[in-house]
């Protein structure tokens, strides 16, 4: 897996509008929910922010493309190892000012980006404890985290929980929509 403040760095002085963690998710959401064309789709929603600065050359929009794309590389080979492939990109620690409960929450939100491509298959396909699952995705989200700096032995112990949690609901999307692909 690719090392968070690296990718942070790049896509910061990019300019992207989001953060490593966020595209992230995202390439995760893309890929558990069984989406048309992933490649296209994540090329479309990701590098569109790059798309001028890529095409007119931009060495920086070029490196950050690169970056990226291993990065949904390296997330491709993680949703196919279901038993201890995927991690969640976060920070170690609280990084320049990003803590690890912004990144979590950034996580859940690129993610639930990224499944909500699926469209109309998503309702069809997905099991009572997928669509739980999404509407908790929603609610980690929305986490506050104002006062998420000083985190302590017990926050530390919820994040984890937290991220747990995002994994595991990552695979229960992936299973509901690739076992019934064919409805």
């Amino acid at each position: 897996m690719l090392d968070f403040n690296q990718c942070q760095s790049v896509m910061q002085r990019v300019g992207m509008p989001f953060t490593a963690s966020e595209a992230h998710g995202v390439a995760v959401g893309l890929l558990s929910s069984a989406v048309d064309q992933p490649d296209a789709a994540w090329q479309a929603e990701v590098y569109g922010e790059m798309a001028e600065g890529l095409a007119q050359g931009d060495l920086l929009a070029q490196e950050c493309r690169a970056l990226l794309d291993e990065l949904y590389v390296a997330t491709q080979a993680q949703i196919a190892d279901e038993i201890l492939g995927l991690r969640l990109l976060l920070p170690e620690g609280d990084a320049s000012g990003y803590s690890t409960t912004q990144a979590l929450a950034d996580w859940a939100q690129g993610f639930l980006f990224g499944v909500g491509l699926a469209g109309d298959r998503l309702n069809r396909r997905l099991s009572a404890e997928g669509r739980e699952a999404l509407q908790d995705c929603y609610a980690i989200a929305q986490l506050d985290v104002a006062n998420s700096d000083d985190a302590d032995e017990a926050d530390q112990q919820a994040q984890s929980e937290i991220e747990e949690y995002l994994r595991m609901t990552a695979f229960m999307i992936h299973a509901d929509m690739q076992g019934r692909a064919h409805d």
